[in-house]
């Protein structure tokens, strides 16, 4: 008998276990900050968001604002990012590159050597940070 409820009880204490690192970890994934970088080439124009709660309303918004502006109606997204900062560089021969840094800096320095591998002279177009 006491092996028994100590079995229930050991059983019991591992499934509240369980579901206690589950929750914690839905609770960070849901408050975390998304953010994305849409860019068209052709047109030379950019969107971007930040503090949305999910990737894909980021990546939507980010879209939506570039589009907006593009006469091409041909924007991509460079890159996403949670809880971060992403960063677009670009060429003056519509080379491009976007990528995403923990810092401003970090996602600049990623950005530009992406972009160094489809020409020369990147800048920076844009960057941006999603709150932490």
């Amino acid at each position: 008998m006491n092996r028994l409820l100590l079995l229930m009880i050991t059983a019991s204490s591992l499934f509240i276990s369980a579901s206690a690192r589950c929750s914690e970890e839905d609770l960070a994934q849901s408050q975390s900050n998304y953010g994305a970088i849409a860019y068209s080439s052709s047109s030379d124009v950019y969107g971007r968001s930040w503090n949305y709660s999910s990737r894909q309303q980021a990546e939507t918004r980010a879209l939506r604002e570039c589009q907006s502006r593009s006469a091409q109606n041909d924007c991509t997204v460079v890159t996403w990012f949670r809880d971060a900062c992403g960063a677009l560089a670009t060429t003056p021969n519509n080379g491009y590159g976007g990528d995403w840094g923990n810092s401003i800096v970090a996602a600049e320095r990623n950005a530009l050597q992406i972009c160094s591998q489809y020409g020369r002279n990147c800048t920076i177009l844009t960057s941006v940070c999603s709150d932490r």
